[in-house]
């Protein structure tokens, strides 16, 4: 995803709380530009009942279920991961 300029250029999230919800709602936007079913997983995972502490958290509890529910192609379900791991 880093080689899209809006992520690229994207400032850094700091400590200050007051920035917080603006910082959000722009990751937001520049997500749904590179890809719009990113705007469906982040809704879902803003529903989740919990806070996901870790990866591994992540895969047990609520990977299978967020991709079914969020009824995603398997194709775009794929580039999206493919999208995660590119650090």
């Amino acid at each position: 995803m880093m080689e899209f300029r809006s992520i690229s250029s994207m400032e850094k999230l700091t400590d200050d709380a007051k920035c917080f919800s603006v910082w959000t709602l722009r990751l937001k936007n520049m997500l749904n530009q590179v890809n719009p079913s990113y705007s469906t997983l982040l809704k879902l995972i803003e529903r989740l009942p919990s806070a996901v502490v870790t990866y591994d958290g992540w895969r047990a509890n609520y990977a299978n279920a967020l991709k079914e529910h969020s009824r995603i192609e398997e194709s775009m379900s794929n580039q999206m991961s493919s999208d995660s791991c590119m650090c």
